[in-house]
């Protein structure tokens, strides 16, 4: 961000190559935003090493569901368990992504079933149009 702050001070003062120096911040804030991408995606916040994921998870979907007026169902299997920090993050990403998903594609209604028998599964079910999905 110095960086960044740099080159706009050099863009401001310049008068032979503003736009150079524009173009170099505009590049560095393109690094900073993918650089920050990654971070968050490579950490857990400290708020949830010990929480319970399950509980999380409803809060998760009761407040997606409230937010952009769609009904969701969460379904957890027989003999659910509570997770580990690292595999209960990783299904609240996954859930937080899909559920971006599905309301891009329009849902209305959402299924999301996760299940814990032999092997650990997250099954979504809805009723949007997958071929009409974007991504802001």
């Amino acid at each position: 961000m110095a960086t960044i702050k740099f080159y706009i001070a050099f863009a401001q003062q310049s008068q032979d190559q503003p736009s150079h120096f524009l173009q170099k911040s505009k590049e560095q804030i393109s690094k900073l935003i993918n650089e920050v991408r990654v971070l968050t995606e490579s950490i857990v916040p400290t708020t949830l090493e010990n929480d319970n994921y399950i509980e999380i998870i409803q809060e998760l979907t009761v407040q997606f569901s409230q937010r952009n007026n769609i009904n969701i169902q969460l379904i957890f299997g027989q003999n659910f368990g509570v997770f580990d920090k690292n595999i209960g993050f990783t299904i609240l990403r996954i859930i937080e992504n899909q559920l971006k998903i599905t309301v891009s594609a329009g849902a209305k209604n959402i299924m999301i079933e996760i299940k814990n028998e032999k092997e650990m599964a997250i099954l979504f079910t809805d009723d949007g149009n997958s071929n009409e999905v974007s991504f802001d």
